[in-house]
């Protein structure tokens, strides 16, 4: 389900709040706020899903977007940012890069209920054989069924690297 994303603030107005260092990701308040913010402290906090949000005029920004925005100077409210490393908290500009909803869940981590604990592999119950298969374009596409859980994710490997591109992510 892609995110409702709200609108970016003007970037001159973004640039005139915030500094940005895309080396480290993070951003730092140019001038001092009522709430005992100095100038030069670190812009926002890290929330408990591990993603950086800045509140600014009362409005919360997800730090990754408000990177890309700053350093890009756009960036439409229905794309979304996936990070390279997985690292929600890894805001800088080389980790950042645009993407689809279906690119973005290419992009991740194998399932924290995976019974198999491997990624796009399961275990056929009966025949006590492992099973892979993937999904391209909403189309679930049979890789086969296999002897051994590692067949399995190497036939998933082999097919994500085709199909999936950069966006492929083997663990």
């Amino acid at each position: 389900m892609a995110h409702k994303y709200r609108e970016n603030p003007e970037i001159c107005f973004l640039k005139n709040q915030l500094d940005y260092d895309e080396n480290t990701g993070l951003f730092y308040w140019k001038e001092p706020k009522k709430n005992k913010v100095n100038a030069g402290d670190i812009a926002g906090s890290q929330h408990p899903s591990g993603y950086w949000h800045i509140r600014i005029n009362r409005i919360n920004y997800a730090a990754h977007r408000l990177a890309w925005f700053y350093y890009y100077g756009e960036l439409s409210q229905f794309d979304q940012i996936d990070h390279y490393n997985l690292n929600r908290s890894d805001n800088r500009i080389l980790n950042l890069r645009i993407a689809n909803n279906a690119q973005n869940k290419r992009n991740s981590r194998v399932r924290k209920d995976s019974k198999s604990g491997i990624k796009c592999v399961r275990q056929d119950k009966r025949s006590r054989k492992y099973t892979s298969r993937i999904v391209v374009d909403g189309d679930q596409i049979w890789l086969g069924t296999f002897n051994t859980a590692e067949e399995a994710h190497e036939a998933y490997c082999e097919a994500a690297s085709k199909y999936y591109g950069e966006f492929f992510r083997k663990e």
